[in-house]
């Protein structure tokens, strides 16, 4: 029985949780490179800080509504935690390649990386925002000890 020690269970690369990490979504059509929300990555913190502070009072007395809260929590990621945005565009002849850019329902072709794109992306498509949130927050995604595993195999 192999036994791993606290360090390899809980420590992080701040590196990785800073800069990001590409994570496939949509079937692979989607490839995003997210930092970590938390952990070293205090920009996420100071962000989410910043975007809650009109509304400061309104959290307080618990009378923000749940609608207006997802909305600062996407507006949060799509800064803090969306590093990269790239589209899988496949050619005529079947080959594919990453593209910068975002796919919107009733835009025609790719549209820029932005915060305002991105979160309209989450809004028209809440169970996407969920899985990266998921992927974001999700400890052993930007951990040192599975990046060496990575590199070992």
């Amino acid at each position: 029985m192999a036994t791993h020690s606290i360090y390899e269970l809980y420590k992080t690369d701040s590196t990785l949780e800073k800069q990001g990490k590409p994570f496939l979504f949509a079937d692979g059509n989607l490839r995003v490179t997210l930092a970590r929300a938390g952990g070293g990555n205090q920009r996420y913190e100071k962000i989410l800080t910043a975007n809650a502070k009109p509304y400061r009072r309104a959290i307080q007395a618990e009378l923000i509504s749940p609608d207006k809260a997802q909305e600062i929590l996407m507006a949060t990621y799509a800064e803090a935690i969306v590093q990269k945005w790239e589209t899988l565009i496949t050619q005529d002849d079947g080959m594919g390649d990453f593209k910068e850019g975002i796919l919107l329902e009733g835009m025609e072709g790719l549209q820029p990386v932005n915060i305002a794109n991105i979160v309209k992306l989450f809004k028209t498509l809440p169970e996407l925002f969920r899985e990266v949130q998921e992927e974001a927050n999700k400890l052993s995604n930007y951990q040192t000890y599975e990046r060496e595993e990575d590199v070992k195999n």
